[in-house]
């Protein structure tokens, strides 16, 4: 009986001795980067030498000039064939005071994989012009668009207010309450004002064929 017992002692021992080494080697909540938990005895030596590459990016202006005749044509159509003849013959000096848009182009582990892609840091003055090509491309709302025009400074901050409008129909007259930015522009409440009156009643547009010259009221 007591060389069971010690037996059994000695097996917890070691057990006991087994997990504290594994609590040395891989703590509790021991989490690696890439993999997750580490699994038992695995080397916290060789799991802190594992560095992640971080690439980053920005956007930045590059200047280069040219000598053109005195006698050139400078309309904006001829300026911009020149232009586009030389640049691929020159070399632009880069202007480091204009970095902007810094993102993180990826993340990746020692094998090469990446983790993380095309992460933005600050915008870029560049994606206004993005925006708005989703915006006319059906991708994004007009409230994301204006969201996205204040985020890089062309309107002050997004507050919006409720206003109401009153249209005059041949047949009936109607009072429509819609949400509209405050400091909104004429144009911007029409437009919240028509997709607020959209909501209560059906619109179909059909193209109309017109002869060359012929006006929208002929």
């Amino acid at each position: 009986m007591s060389r069971i017992a010690f037996e059994s002692d000695q097996s917890l021992r070691s057990e006991r001795l087994e997990r504290g080494r594994d609590s040395i080697i891989n703590p509790a909540g021991c989490i690696h980067p890439a993999r997750g938990r580490l699994p038992p005895r695995f080397s916290m030596e060789k799991a802190m030498c594992e560095k992640l590459t971080m690439t980053l990016g920005q956007d930045m202006s590059c200047y280069a000039s040219i000598k053109i005749p005195t006698d050139t044509v400078l309309s904006p159509v001829n300026l911009t064939r020149i232009a586009d003849e030389a640049a691929g013959n020159l070399v632009f000096e880069a202007d480091w005071s204009t970095c902007c848009a810094l993102r993180i182009v990826s993340v990746s582990d020692g094998q090469g994989n990446n983790l993380v892609q095309d992460l933005v840091v600050d915008p870029s003055p560049f994606d206004v012009g993005q925006q708005l090509s989703l915006f006319l491309a059906d991708k994004v709302e007009w409230g994301q668009l204006l969201d996205s025009a204040s985020r890089f400074g062309l309107i002050p901050q997004v507050e919006s207010q409720v206003m109401s409008g009153h249209i005059e129909l041949p047949s009936e007259e109607m009072t429509i309450k819609f949400q509209v930015r405050k400091g909104a522009t004429r144009m911007e409440m029409d437009v919240a004002f028509f997709h607020a009156l959209c909501q209560i009643a059906s619109v179909q547009y059909n193209e109309v064929k017109q002869a060359a010259g012929e006006s929208i009221d002929d």
